[in-house]
């Protein structure tokens, strides 16, 4: 490990910048942080927000067969299982390469045996206070799909973990889109709507450019924290509250938009029920 000499993180080798601070770890000197959002919520997001109840680890004691782990990966739809030991100490991992390379590559194929013998020991495990560029410097220098996370309860975060972070971290993405659809497809279930009402959530997909581009002006005026996601929690408690502010400024949106967005926001606080 490489220590960061401005805040004394330990970084993995073969890195430029501290996965902490983002410091130059050669010249030991503070590199400026990114503009991009994004970027920015990559070096200071910890990954406790990254990965829901679906990243808890499936833990398996060592002596279990093989054919019993696989049995419970296909049970609980999970790629991989955390082999754990005493008090609970994280001694290996088992995922679908594993069992590409360590239990199909054999001739003949055993899956009686433990599987202590074809999963992968002593894996990286990062805290959940670690950066989520820290787990992705890691990922790609040791070629990993997965991060152990020591947490309580452990949990093991994927690429699509990540990938799905992401995209709540911008509209462009897709974050936007699946909230929209979502409280469509929960307020149209409301069967006291006027068809008005009805006809104009329906229409949210083609309006979205609305949204966006009041999402947009309310960050640039700190409405909006720069990295919060965008999830049905933060769209009902932070985006809401954020663009009725934003309605109110004519520099920011034209008289016909921001009717148009106070009829959505109307039904949206009448509806949050449904959401």
């Amino acid at each position: 490990m490489i220590k960061c000499a401005i805040c004394g993180h330990e970084n993995l080798p073969g890195t430029f910048y501290c996965s902490n601070c983002n410091s130059d770890i050669v010249l030991g000197k503070r590199k400026p942080i990114t503009d991009s959002r994004i970027e920015k919520a990559i070096l200071e997001d910890c990954l406790e927000e990254v990965g829901g109840e679906e990243s808890l680890a499936l833990k398996v004691p060592p002596e279990m067969p093989v054919k019993e782990v696989v049995n419970l990966m296909v049970k609980h739809g999970k790629c991989s299982v955390v082999i754990t030991g005493k008090e609970r100490s994280i001694e290996g991992i088992f995922t679908e390469r594993s069992l590409l390379r360590r239990v199909c590559n054999e001739s003949p194929i055993n899956t009686d045996k433990p599987i202590r013998e074809a999963m992968l020991k002593k894996p990286v495990v990062l805290k959940k206070t670690d950066s989520v560029a820290y787990a992705l410097h890691m990922m790609e220098v040791q070629g990993y799909s997965y991060a152990i996370v020591e947490d309580d309860p452990i949990r093991v975060i994927n690429i699509r973990d990540i990938l799905h972070y992401i995209v709540e971290l911008h509209p462009s993405l897709g974050g936007f889109d699946k909230v929209l659809n979502g409280f469509k497809v929960a307020v149209l279930k409301d069967n006291t709507l006027t068809k008005e009402d009805k006809e104009l959530i329906n229409q949210i997909g083609r309006n979205k450019d609305l949204f966006y581009k009041a999402f947009s002006a309310s960050r640039r005026i700190g409405k909006l924290d720069e990295t919060e996601r965008i999830t049905k929690e933060t769209f009902l408690n932070s985006y809401i509250p954020a663009i009725k502010e934003i309605s109110k400024e004519e520099e920011y949106l034209t008289l016909d938009e921001t009717s148009l967005l106070r009829k959505f926001i109307k039904i949206f606080e009448q509806n949050k029920d449904y959401f």
